[in-house]
């Protein structure tokens, strides 16, 4: 299906085409998957390296514990800072839940442990029973596939306060890999249940589980490495993009890292070409590794995929290379080097436990300083599911918000490459703005195809707050609970005439007949502002 045709299902408005970007196509399980482009097309999107040339905010706070003051009240803006950076949008009820309490035991609440949620169906423990030539195998693989990301959409829209599938998405777009190579669902399943269980977890066991996990042997061609034909593509990813970023190894570490992560596949059950079986956990083969000697970033040993993995993690680099990606996430697109010293010292101190440095930077005073407020360009899975949430939308379709993340650039399990999206600046140009309009403008008038059709009920949202018949007071209300940056008083009255349409404002009433319409209106212009695409 080509681009036009998802805007055509979707509703969205075809000025607002953007390019096209296309998966890898895997040419059977052994051929040519070309699945990334030159690398210097990608360089730029290497978010854990210093970017020396560009300008950032001056923030004077460190990373001690932010303490409300008058000047910095812990109040519904810093609240729906800290709600929107970690979870998918803000929603009313929780928002007044965390004003009740100290910011300290917010963060506590969205960094607690939590159980595996239930998996989509029971086909995610049966082996891959894939035949090519059979239509009916490729569309129950493919009904799975649309199982297994709507499973994980509703689990971002139904979260009730947890950082966890925030993270999961985030460890989706560093540790990347795409469908259309890897083809298996149960794989992927297996691949999205790593990065959930590990997103607050240990980042060395998280590095160590990923390197044997079933979609990412495949994806990188791991299950395909022996010894004597040692596969580099892993090996590279795990040190350029995974670990310690370009600048910090060699080509030789490349391929004697290689060396070190042969033995690893997925194992063939049944061959019958054009029907296999594969199994859905991975398995060590002593006879295909190369148990030689090895030397690896000035290390010499019989060094096996852990003994890499142990000597990346001596490397001072890997700690800032990770809590510089991590600031870029959740602070700002350029880091404060300072700020990511210190964070990596607490990583390392912590023998790379990610939840200290998640504690740490989301109670500290730099995280809640006024610069980096509404400082966030939201992609498009924030600024989709963010928005159903936010407006307290109980029937939201799933396909939907998929395809609003695919026609805005973020596809679930299908990032353009192995290096993920290249997120910051490139969610927002001339086309994706229009797009991103006719997509909030279909959630507050329902004008999508009546096969997706939703929309808020924006009655029941306006009477959430404390006083729906003062105008005013609305209009000021809902404009700080959705947008998380300052109203000026202009843009204030702009929306307030949105609201009014002419009329005076003492003659507001929520039950009028026309207050829907009104409420459609003013929603409508309040989510087409400049702000409303920040975080």
């Amino acid at each position: 299906m080509n681009r036009r045709s998802f805007f055509s299902q979707a509703g969205l408005t075809a000025g607002a085409l953007v390019v096209a970007r296309k998966g890898g196509s895997a040419k059977g399980r052994g051929g040519d998957k070309n699945k990334k482009p030159p690398r210097e097309q990608y360089q730029a999107s290497l978010k854990g390296l210093p970017e020396t040339n560009r300008i950032r905010p001056k923030v004077a706070a460190g990373l001690e514990p932010y303490v409300p003051s008058e000047q910095q009240p812990w109040d519904e803006q810093r609240v729906g800072h800290l709600l929107r950076r970690t979870m998918f949008g803000a929603k009313l009820d929780h928002i007044k839940m965390a004003l009740k309490k100290a910011p300290g035991e917010v963060v506590d609440m969205l960094l607690a442990d939590k159980p595996l949620p239930n998996p989509p169906g029971n086909w995610v423990s049966e082996n891959w029973d894939y035949d090519g030539s059979s239509s009916a195998d490729r569309k129950r693989d493919a009904g799975r596939m649309k199982q297994l990301r709507n499973w994980w959409i509703e689990l971002m829209l139904s979260d009730e306060f947890s950082i966890r599938e925030k993270l999961t998405l985030f460890w989706h777009d560093h540790f990347a890999t795409e469908y259309l190579t890897v083809r298996c669902p149960q794989w992927e399943y297996g691949y999205l249940n790593t990065l959930r269980k590990n997103a607050l977890g240990n980042f060395k066991q998280f590095v160590t589980d990923m390197t044997t996990d079933p979609a990412m042997l495949d994806y990188l061609d791991g299950r395909l490495s022996t010894k004597g034909r040692p596969n580099e593509n892993y090996g590279r990813e795990l040190q350029e993009l995974f670990t310690m970023g370009v600048g910090n190894y060699t080509e030789d570490d490349i391929k004697e890292a290689a060396r070190a992560l042969t033995g690893w596949t997925i194992p063939l059950l049944v061959n019958q070409r054009p029907r296999y079986v594969w199994a859905i956990q991975s398995a060590f083969v002593p006879s295909r590794h190369d148990d030689g000697e090895k030397t690896f970033l000035g290390q010499t040993g019989n060094w096996d995929y852990k003994d890499i993995i142990d000597i990346i993690f001596q490397q001072d680099v890997t700690a800032k290379f990770i809590c510089r990606k991590l600031y870029r996430e959740f602070v700002y697109e350029v880091a404060d080097e300072t700020i990511v010293d210190q964070l990596a010292q607490i990583f390392r101190r912590n023998n790379y436990d990610l939840k200290p440095v998640l504690s740490t930077l989301f109670k500290s005073a730099h995280f809640f300083d006024n610069a980096m407020i509404g400082a966030h360009i939201s992609n498009p899975l924030e600024f989709g599911i963010g928005n159903c949430r936010s407006l307290n939308i109980s029937n939201s379709n799933i396909d939907y918000l998929f395809l609003e993340g695919k026609v805005l650039g973020m596809e679930i399990f299908q990032p353009p490459n192995v290096a993920g999206w290249p997120a910051y600046r490139t969610w927002i140009s001339s086309s994706l703005l229009p797009t991103r309009w006719a997509f909030s403008d279909s959630i507050v008038n329902g004008t999508m195809p009546s096969k997706y059709r939703f929309k808020v009920d924006v009655l029941a949202y306006a009477r959430l707050f404390d006083d729906p018949n003062d105008a005013r007071q609305l209009v000021t209300d809902i404009a700080t609970h959705l947008i998380n940056y300052p109203m000026s008083q202009n843009q204030l009255n702009f929306l307030l005439d949105a609201l009014l349409q002419g009329a005076p404002e003492y003659e507001w009433n929520i039950d009028a007949p026309n207050a829907e319409f009104r409420l459609r209106s003013f929603l409508v212009a309040l989510l087409r502002m400049p702000e409303s695409q920040l975080s």
